[in-house]
């Protein structure tokens, strides 16, 4: 079997990372994730294939429960304070 080589750059990797981990930190992130789950709820006139009216119900049901979380989430991190300035003078020297 062949073996293949991945280089990997940490630095650019590192950089990723830090950058999800402040988005992730932020209410306005929560809140967009919570629009698009809520936009994945099935609409009139969608095409369902062999999905039964239960598995669509129990699906929908899923993705505004998932929505509902991530705005409780958003809501959480507003309630805290604001980015530390030392983390985003991190985060400036990392990008």
């Amino acid at each position: 079997m062949r073996q293949t080589t991945v280089h990997v750059d940490v630095e650019h990797f590192r950089s990723r990372v830090l950058q999800d981990a402040l988005t992730e930190a932020l209410a306005g992130y929560w809140r967009t994730r919570a629009a698009a789950l809520l936009a994945s709820c099935s609409r009139p006139g969608d095409f369902h294939g062999l999905s039964t009216a239960e598995d669509i119900a129990a699906r929908d049901a899923r993705l505004r429960a998932d929505a509902a979380r991530c705005l409780q989430h958003a809501y959480v991190i507003e309630l805290g304070s604001e980015v530390s300035p030392d983390v985003v003078n991190v985060l400036s020297e990392v990008a």
